[in-house]
């Protein structure tokens, strides 16, 4: 929960999970097996150039480099989580969606 939370820490593990997604949505596009975040997200950087700031920022924040305040974790939700969720989505599928048995 974002309220009443540590902000860096629940950013870090934003992050990192976010990444692993990252790294599934490379594994699928490119028909291999990586769970390199760091390269998952270069890669998905080229495929999906727009999301190239936002996944150098979830980097950062993964590997504690950068420590993200509330305000940027809202946003990140807001934006390249969605993003990602969305892309994962589609490729790969959510366990749990509605629908599931």
């Amino acid at each position: 929960e974002l309220d009443g939370g540590d902000a860096g820490r629940l950013g870090r593990r934003l992050a990192r999970k976010c990444l692993l997604a990252v790294a599934g949505l490379v594994s699928v596009y490119d028909n291999t097996w990586t769970t390199d975040r760091a390269g998952a997200a270069a890669r998905w950087a080229e495929i999906e150039p727009p999301l190239e700031n936002d996944l150098g920022m979830l980097l950062a924040w993964s590997t504690g480099d950068v420590v993200p305040d509330r305000p940027s974790v809202a946003a990140a939700l807001d934006g390249v989580v969605n993003e990602i969720v969305a892309s994962f989505e589609v490729s790969i599928g959510l366990w749990g969606a509605a629908g599931d048995a």
